[in-house]
């Protein structure tokens, strides 16, 4: 697996970043599917299609007031593979330390939106910055959140992957592999599984997420 290619960020160049770094921790590799962004077409669980726009190969949402939004791909369901894409939170208006912070998630292992798994992180926070969730019948079950500085923050692209070898699963950020804070029982569902994302938003303030690349590798 080559690294991540250097991008730098300048303001000027934001559009640019992210279209040079997306999708490269799933490149070199068969493409069992790729999401280009040209359209909505693909995400039919979107809530609120007036606040999500393509443009370029990038998916822009913006939402709000501890709401969020995000999809499950109904096109086909994956087995062993790599999911990969690139997401970066690119405004908010949230004082950091105050009522939390907004979380992005990559949805793996997925049978419906009440049973998955998630690689979560929070681009905001360096403290606790990430964890592996599962939800059962719509409970998520407790699972701390771990450290890693392979985290970027705000404006930033963050490349999340999800690497799946039957049912064994290894995680990455930015091409780095990051540990949970608690083993999970793995349960992926029969015949394959679905694959989504999610952003989210904190109460009093508005996030402006970005998404872009998301692929299944072989």
């Amino acid at each position: 697996m080559r690294s991540i290619p250097y991008c730098s960020l300048v303001s000027a160049a934001l559009v640019l970043l992210a279209v040079d770094c997306r999708g490269a921790a799933c490149d070199s590799k068969q493409v069992l599917f790729e999401e280009k962004f040209a359209d909505l077409k693909n995400w039919p669980d979107l809530d609120a299609p007036s606040l999500a726009s393509v443009k370029d190969g990038l998916l822009t949402l913006t939402v709000a007031d501890g709401k969020g939004d995000g999809s499950l791909y109904r096109g086909d369901v994956f087995e062993s593979g790599d999911i990969c894409f690139a997401v970066r939170l690119v405004q908010t208006n949230h004082k950091l330390g105050e009522n939390g912070n907004a979380t992005a998630a990559l949805i793996f292992w997925a049978a419906d939106w009440k049973n998955n798994y998630r690689l979560t992180f929070a681009p905001e926070d360096g403290a606790t910055n990430f964890k592996v969730d599962r939800s059962v019948a719509g409970r998520f079950l407790s699972v701390p959140w771990a450290k890693s500085a392979a985290v970027k923050g705000v404006g930033e692209v963050n490349i999340v992957r999800v690497s799946i070898r039957g049912t064994q699963a290894k995680y990455y950020i930015n091409d780095q592999e990051v540990q949970p804070g608690a083993p999970l029982a793995a349960h992926p569902p029969e015949g394959g599984s679905s694959i989504g994302w999610y952003v989210g938003s904190i109460s009093g303030a508005q996030y402006v997420w970005e998404i872009s690349a998301l692929k299944v590798t072989k």
